[in-house]
Protein backbone atom coordinates (compact mmCIF):
# COMPACT_ATOMS: atom_id res chain seq x y z
CA UNK A 1 0.00 0.00 0.00
CA UNK A 2 0.79 3.43 -0.72
CA UNK A 3 0.55 4.85 2.74
CA UNK A 4 1.73 1.34 4.85
CA UNK A 5 5.11 0.15 5.21
CA UNK A 6 6.47 -3.06 3.49
CA UNK A 7 7.85 -4.12 6.04
CA UNK A 8 4.95 -4.48 8.74
CA UNK A 9 2.02 -2.80 7.54
CA UNK A 10 1.78 0.13 9.75
CA UNK A 11 0.72 4.11 8.67
CA UNK A 12 4.03 5.90 7.27
CA UNK A 13 5.49 8.15 9.88
CA UNK A 14 7.89 11.08 9.37
CA UNK A 15 9.89 9.22 11.80
CA UNK A 16 10.18 5.60 9.57
CA UNK A 17 13.45 4.39 9.26
CA UNK A 18 12.80 0.58 8.03
CA UNK A 19 14.03 -0.07 5.15
CA UNK A 20 12.37 2.07 2.17
CA UNK A 21 10.04 3.78 4.44
CA UNK A 22 12.21 6.92 4.28
CA UNK A 23 11.57 7.23 0.42
CA UNK A 24 8.42 6.34 0.33
CA UNK A 25 7.39 8.92 3.00
CA UNK A 26 9.13 11.50 1.07
CA UNK A 27 7.73 11.03 -2.26
CA UNK A 28 4.07 11.18 -0.59
CA UNK A 29 2.27 14.98 -1.30
CA UNK A 30 1.93 17.56 1.49
CA UNK A 31 -1.90 16.35 1.46
CA UNK A 32 -0.96 12.73 1.96
CA UNK A 33 1.48 13.66 4.78
CA UNK A 34 -1.34 15.78 6.67
CA UNK A 35 -3.39 12.89 6.14
CA UNK A 36 -1.19 10.30 7.69
CA UNK A 37 -0.30 12.33 10.55
CA UNK A 38 -4.34 12.53 11.04
CA UNK A 39 -4.43 8.41 10.72
CA UNK A 40 -1.33 7.97 13.15
CA UNK A 41 -2.40 10.17 15.84
CA UNK A 42 -5.37 7.54 16.79
CA UNK A 43 -4.21 4.83 15.09
CA UNK A 44 -3.88 1.62 17.32
CA UNK A 45 -2.93 -1.57 15.56
CA UNK A 46 -1.07 -2.68 12.46
CA UNK A 47 -2.73 -4.55 9.55
CA UNK A 48 0.33 -7.12 9.61
CA UNK A 49 1.86 -7.82 13.35
CA UNK A 50 2.66 -10.44 15.47
CA UNK A 51 -0.83 -11.92 16.15
CA UNK A 52 -1.18 -12.32 12.23
CA UNK A 53 -2.22 -10.28 9.33
CA UNK A 54 -6.03 -9.28 9.89
CA UNK A 55 -6.84 -8.44 5.96
CA UNK A 56 -5.67 -11.89 4.86
CA UNK A 57 -7.56 -13.35 7.79
CA UNK A 58 -11.29 -11.27 6.79
CA UNK A 59 -10.21 -12.48 3.30
CA UNK A 60 -9.37 -16.02 4.30
CA UNK A 61 -12.51 -15.73 6.31
CA UNK A 62 -15.16 -15.48 3.18
CA UNK A 63 -12.95 -17.65 1.13
CA UNK A 64 -13.59 -20.26 3.23
CA UNK A 65 -16.75 -19.93 4.82
CA UNK A 66 -19.34 -23.11 4.20
CA UNK A 67 -23.39 -22.91 3.94
CA UNK A 68 -25.05 -23.65 7.26
CA UNK A 69 -28.50 -24.93 7.14
CA UNK A 70 -30.78 -24.57 11.08
CA UNK A 71 -33.96 -25.38 11.19
CA UNK A 72 -35.66 -24.11 14.25
CA UNK A 73 -39.24 -25.53 14.97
Amino acid sequence: ATYCSDANGRPLQESSSGEGDAEKYAALSDEDKAMLADVTTSATMSLNDSHGNILAAIIDSFENQVAVNITVG
